[in-house]
């Protein structure tokens, strides 16, 4: 087989597309930056050959297109359904910042309302974010003397009623790093948040990596994907995980990366050729 080819999203994630050239021409890695406007009628052919080995860096939208109309291996790695709350929450549980959870429709919030605050409300505060892995509005926090404009708020960003979201009690955090996952291996990680603002560092702490790799060694969605590890009080937590081909690397090592995930794409070629 040819060695796998990278296909970039052009304009997004854009901090780092100048240091995934810099690597794809170290490593003489083949690839190509594409630009993509929504409701755009994509012809994969015109870009690589349906049974070339081929990994997609770039928006939730294009991956979700080219999940349907790609026939490349591994092309997307980034599963929505397997990046719902729904499914993941079932096996990393244990490891959860929001593990005192409630599910419900959307649509219930505001009937719910007392329920809500009486079972997982903290100082008249309450934690919602979408259960979709296609993340339909950021989890945010929402109070009670604002309640239902918060929630109606949220229904601009096109949520329906019958959309599951996840309420849970706010918690404090204090640090907040994303680490890479390739083959139940952390490759890399960095620092993208302290004290809930953007703050980008490459240092981080060996608990950290202990704690993401526990978390990859109990699931993983795909072979490749991210996962948002955070400090609170009580702790190493997980926020959240993330789809590989659709999450920004902030600071991360890109080398590691690109050499690590070029090599899972090559044993996942090889394994769908046989």
């Amino acid at each position: 087989m040819n060695n796998p080819s990278w296909l970039i999203e052009k304009y997004i994630f854009d901090e780092n597309v100048n240091k995934f050239k810099d690597v794809f021409k170290k490593l003489n890695i083949k690839y190509k930056i594409f630009e993509y406007h929504p409701f755009m009628e994509i012809d994969c052919s015109s870009l690589f050959n349906d049974d070339d080995c081929v990994i997609f860096y770039g928006s939730l939208n294009l991956a979700r297109d080219l999940r349907k109309k790609s026939k490349w291996v591994p092309g997307v790695w980034g599963d929505l359904n397997k990046l719902k709350c729904t499914t993941y929450y079932n096996y990393l549980g244990e490891f959860l910042l929001n593990s005192d959870y409630i599910m419900l429709p959307y649509g219930e919030l505001l009937r719910r309302k007392e329920f809500l605050f009486n079972n997982v409300g903290n100082n008249d505060a309450l934690f919602i974010r979408p259960d979709s892995g296609f993340k339909t509005f950021t989890g945010t926090v929402i109070y009670k003397n604002s309640y239902e404009a918060d929630v109606k708020q949220l229904g601009f960003y096109d949520v329906d009623a019958a959309n599951i979201v996840i309420v849970s009690e706010p918690k404090n955090i204090y640090e907040e790093y994303r680490m890479i996952c390739v083959d139940k291996q952390i490759v890399t990680g960095c620092m993208y948040k302290l004290n809930r603002k953007e703050h980008h560092s490459t240092s981080v702490p060996e608990e950290v990596f202990e704690f993401a790799t526990k978390i990859a060694n109990k699931w993983q969605p795909d072979n490749c994907f991210t996962i948002d590890v955070c400090k609170t009080d009580d702790g190493y937590k997980l926020v959240e995980i993330n789809s590989f081909s659709s999450s920004g690397f902030y600071v991360c090592d890109i080398e590691k990366i690109v050499t690590a995930a070029t090599e899972m794409a090559i044993k996942e070629f090889k394994e769908f050729d046989v």
